[in-house]
């Protein structure tokens, strides 16, 4: 395995939210590498490859951001309409019951 198919493997892999010291552990047994080797070609493909690496990850994460968002727009309304409804109790309270 030559460092072109070492870094495409690491950039892959990165880009699958994968441990780092997993990765580095794999390529030292397929290569018979240094783990201090692979871990220094690890920190360079990442600054070489930042941009590829932050690509290949967005549409996790912008689904998990539009999940959150989401989410968030539902517990807000339930919240407003808790409020809403808790203001015209008080606005206007039941009548006929017992201390009325």
């Amino acid at each position: 395995m030559d460092d072109q198919e070492i870094t495409n493997f690491l950039v892959k892999y990165l880009s699958d939210f994968d441990d780092p010291d997993d990765l580095i552990l794999e390529i030292c047994q397929i290569t018979g590498r240094t783990w201090m080797e692979v871990e220094a070609l690890l920190d360079q493909v990442c600054l070489q490859h930042q941009t590829e690496i932050t690509t290949r990850q967005f549409p996790l994460l912008a689904l998990i951001a539009l999940g959150t968002f989401i989410g968030g727009l539902a517990l807000t309304a339930l919240s407003v309409d808790l409020i809403v409804v808790t203001l015209k109790t008080d606005i206007n309270p039941p009548s006929g019951g017992p201390g009325y």
